[in-house]
């Protein structure tokens, strides 16, 4: 097998992984989210060490080999886009169903009207200029 051959069956393999990652964030099943994840990364790592020494390929089939990196590059931000989404829902998911979760947007108050709110005197902490 040739080493054009060999990258153009790696390209095979990664769009596949594409195919079901794409698949499984329609889904929404975390196990095959996870599966297809750790197949496009495992395909990819492959078609990286197959890169590895490789020279001199014909113009024509280095120009196809690269459109077709191209298009799975345009595609991935595409796919990582909708993984945020995703974990984005999960997260309000998870806070609606656990509140104690929840983070304080605007942390700990003091002052005036802070946390510490009135003295047991019924007077509120102040300071004046």
């Amino acid at each position: 097998m040739s080493v054009a051959q060999s990258l153009e069956e790696s390209l095979t393999l990664i769009e596949h992984e594409f195919r079901a990652l794409s698949q499984a964030l329609l889904d929404g099943s975390p196990d095959s989210l996870i599966e297809a994840s750790n197949g496009l990364h495992r395909q990819l790592l492959e078609f990286l060490a197959g890169l590895q020494g490789v020279r001199g390929l014909h113009s024509g089939r280095r120009k196809a080999l690269v459109l077709r990196v191209k298009t799975m590059a345009q595609t991935l931000p595409v796919l990582r886009e909708t993984m945020q989404r995703k974990a984005a829902l999960v997260d309000r998911g998870l806070e609606i169903l656990v509140p104690a979760t929840r983070t304080s947007t605007y942390g700990q108050a003091n002052g005036k009207y802070g946390s510490g709110g009135p003295r047991s005197s019924g007077e509120f902490r102040a300071f004046s200029a």
